[in-house]
């Protein structure tokens, strides 16, 4: 049975089966609105989250603190890959305010930390005293629900929900990285899709995060793709296969896919590690994707599948997620040291005049026809 109420703030909410959704059913409510709703609906609040059990999980500190993040997550994973999520929450461990030790001076000191192996989620003490601006031990329950905080503890459960631990043969996949086959290991973009999640259930994008181009890179792909492909490979631990197969019935040419993926990976490992005066990568990065979204809209407007009004909304997607010289001077770099990346801008520039005439001229020859 379907219920729904027209909330003062949130607008219309919708209940099915037990679980919310905001004027859609493909529109998951945020953390920060779901805590809303529990405060209304706090007596029956541990009936909502009916399919999974997590209260079952007995070692599990903060629990009813992390139902809402919870009930986000599973409400965003396509049911044949949510079984990572349903068997790590039984087991989780999940430690808040914990005191981290650098290893060296000039480490860049990381917000938490998901350990697949262990199935532990570290949220550190630095990271929730930089975000509230307090000491940790004088923080209330309700200083702690900030979408920056919000942000981060999503991005570590993302990691979880995603995350695959074969102990038996020591195997370890998360997202889109096979951590045993270094051919396979696909941190950034995984990375980057874990933060474009992040920032979509904290309702919080943050500028400063050690992901930002990856952020960009996953959300140009999951224009090529599509967000459940994303979805699908992320969650189901597929590294790049299925995204692979899908960029090869777009341009078939197996090299250009898998040297893309080679590509995000080495600009991450590049970024984090060096910096540099000058790169190619991001540049090559983003011309690659947009020659596959140049040529996806193409096939779509040629088979007559694509409306003016849907290709123009792709293109104005497309454009907000292209990296351009503010993004490089918001992270505090020089977009002159990013060859190519003006080339990239001004490349999508003439792709978006080019499709537009392509559709326009489609629909004009289908009205002499």
């Amino acid at each position: 049975m379907e219920n729904y109420f027209i909330h003062p703030k949130l607008g219309k909410i919708i209940i099915i089966n037990g679980k919310y959704y905001k004027n859609q059913l493909n529109s998951p409510l945020s953390v920060s609105e779901f805590r809303e709703i529990l405060r209304i609906f706090n007596n029956n609040s541990k009936t909502y989250l009916n399919s999974i059990n997590l209260l079952s999980n007995k070692n599990l500190k903060y629990k009813e603190y992390l139902i809402p993040y919870i009930n986000w997550i599973e409400s965003i994973i396509p049911e044949n890959v949510i079984k990572n999520l349903y068997r790590n929450i039984e087991k989780l461990e999940f430690e808040f305010g914990i005191e981290y030790v650098p290893l060296r001076k000039d480490e860049n000191l990381p917000s938490g930390r998901y350990y697949v192996n262990e199935n532990k989620i570290l949220i550190y003490k630095h990271t929730i005293e930089k975000i509230t601006g307090k000491p940790y031990e004088s923080l209330s329950p309700s200083e702690l629900n900030s979408q920056e905080l919000n942000e981060k503890i999503l991005h570590e459960l993302l990691h979880m929900a995603s995350s695959e631990y074969d102990e038996e043969n020591n195997v370890k996949k998360t997202g889109f990285d096979n951590l045993n086959n270094e051919n396979e290991r696909n941190i950034g973009l995984t990375e980057g899709f874990t933060e474009l999640l992040a920032f979509a259930g904290s309702s919080y994008m943050n500028l400063s995060s050690g992901y930002l181009k990856e952020v960009f890179f996953a959300k140009q792909l999951s224009l090529v793709t599509s967000f459940e492909t994303m979805k699908q490979s992320y969650f189901g631990n597929q590294e790049t296969k299925l995204l692979e197969k899908e960029l090869n019935s777009i341009i078939p040419n197996e090299l250009m896919a898998k040297e893309l993926f080679r590509n995000i990976e080495n600009n991450y490992n590049l970024e984090q590690k060096v910096k540099t005066k000058e790169q190619t990568f991001v540049g090559n990065i983003q011309a690659t994707l947009i020659k596959y979204f140049e040529q996806k809209m193409i096939l779509l407007i040629n088979n007559n599948s694509i409306t003016k009004e849907q290709l123009v909304n792709f293109l104005s997607q497309y454009e907000v997620s292209l990296i351009k010289p503010e993004i490089i001077r918001v992270q505090l770099g020089n977009p002159i040291n990013y060859i190519g990346l003006n080339e990239s801008i001004e490349y999508f520039r003439r792709v978006k005049e080019n499709l537009l005439d392509l559709s326009e001229e489609c629909i004009q020859n289908r009205k002499v026809s």
